[in-house]
């Protein structure tokens, strides 16, 4: 339960940095752009893989397998 709600915590982060009103918005085009633009803006130590894994995978609705900063920024680029 507590890995749950640290992912929740990215997201949540995720959310106020862009300004959408509900978590589900970050799925929409338009917020997901934003989203992955000011994730990449982030520090990567501030959550682990993990989390960054499953956030992202959320709001790209894409598997997302990376275990390493790079990879996770490309990932980010990508789904842009």
């Amino acid at each position: 339960m507590r890995r749950k709600m640290e992912e929740k915590d990215l997201l949540e982060e995720l959310r106020r940095r862009v300004h959408c009103e509900y978590l589900s918005d970050l799925r929409r085009p338009f917020w997901r752009a934003r989203a992955l633009a000011a994730a990449e803006e982030m520090p990567w130590q501030a959550y682990s893989p993990g989390q960054w894994a499953d956030a992202l995978e959320y709001i790209t609705g894409q598997p997302a397998g990376f275990t390493t900063e790079p990879e996770a920024r490309a990932y980010m680029r990508r789904c842009r």
